[in-house]
C-alpha cells in the first residue's frame, strides 16, 4: 500500500508519519491489514509573505 501525506513538515504531518512508520500497516476498506510499502511525504515550503519593512 502506498500512503501519501501532504503537509508533512507540519506538526500533524510529522506525528502521522512517525506513527505510520512504527505501525507498518493500515486497514483497507474491507478491514484487512495492508503493509505500507511506500510512505510519500509532500510539503510546499514556498513563502507567500509580502514583508513591507
Amino acid at each position: 500500500m502506498k500512503v501519501l501525506i501532504t503537509g508533512s513538515a507540519g506538526f500533524l504531518g510529522q506525528k502521522l508519519a512517525k506513527q505510520l512508520l512504527q505501525r507498518g500497516s493500515l486497514k483497507d476498506s474491507a478491514g484487512n491489514d495492508q503493509t505500507i510499502n511506500q510512505l510519500i511525504l509532500i510539503e510546499d515550503l514556498k513563502t507567500t509573505f509580502n514583508l513591507d519593512l
